[in-house]
């Protein structure tokens, strides 16, 4: 699982109810969209509520289908049809990163044959890798990073590698490459290997610089309130973060950051060509 210190939880709420049963039968009956609105809505204050040591989780709903404009809990035949018919490139990117949580096991095998055939179904190559490079310049633009340090944010950092599987995974089909990984970046990437999606050596390029990138980012968020001035940093967490990059000084991690993330950026252009 790629959850890291900080992460918010990006949650889709599905249901499914017996349609001969107008209401719920406690002592306060309600239909069921009113149902799980309420549910849903008690759920994500349970998880997101302030409390002295902070939050749970910050819960973030704006993946469900038609974002903000649609309801908190979807029954699973509606997200099925909008899934096929209505979502944007980004929303099935989003979805090839889905982990069923809980639910009864009839709803859950509806939910991943949903999934299963919305990532399976053949697709327009040039049209995702124009969508998806797309996304790219405008995450850039509006959310530019900070600094070097920026590792998820930076060219060829953490969101490259990640829109690249996410890529990899939706024009995967087309090559009659099945990926059955979901949410995992490692895991998607491993699955390629072997197929001509991308090369061996751009592949362990994508996979070493996630790996670092992942580690340092993780001890920073733990250790750093805020972005990491390497200037300020205590002497303990520098010779941490220099130990996680394997590397005799900060200087020395520093210029191994920009290797790689030079590197992954070509892979990237490489192979989501428009």
């Amino acid at each position: 699982f790629e959850l890291t210190a900080g992460s918010d939880v990006d949650l889709i709420l599905l249901y499914d109810y017996d349609s001969t049963v107008a209401e719920s039968d406690g002592p306060r009956p309600l239909d069921a969209q009113r149902y799980f609105t309420r549910l849903t809505q008690r759920l994500v204050a349970a998880l997101s509520a302030p409390m002295a040591e902070g939050v749970i989780f910050e819960v973030d709903l704006r993946l469900r289908p038609s974002g903000n404009k649609g309801p908190v809990a979807t029954r699973i035949g509606a997200f099925g049809k909008y899934q096929r018919e209505e979502a944007w490139t980004w929303e099935h990117m989003a979805l090839t990163r889905a982990r069923l949580v809980c639910g009864d096991t009839s709803l859950q095998d509806e939910v991943r044959d949903v999934i299963d055939d919305v990532l399976s179904a053949s697709r327009d190559v040039g049209q995702i890798a124009k969508d998806v490079s797309e996304m790219r310049v405008l995450i850039g633009k509006e959310k530019p990073p900070r600094d070097s340090w920026d590792l998820k944010l930076i060219p060829g950092g953490l969101i490259d590698i990640e829109f690249l599987a996410q890529y990899l995974r939706l024009v995967a089909p087309v090559k009659d490459i099945t990926v059955h990984t979901y949410g995992s970046t490692t895991g998607e990437l491993l699955e390629l290997l072997g197929h001509d999606l991308i090369t061996p050596g751009d592949l362990d390029t994508c996979l070493e610089a996630l790996l670092l990138f992942s580690e340092l980012s993780q001890i920073i968020r733990l250790c750093v309130d805020g972005p990491f001035e390497p200037k300020d940093a205590p002497s303990g967490l520098v010779e941490r973060i220099c130990r996680a990059g394997d590397c005799p000084d900060l200087a020395t991690l520093e210029g191994e950051v920009k290797r790689l993330s030079k590197a992954v950026r070509k892979v990237f252009e490489k192979v989501v060509r428009v």
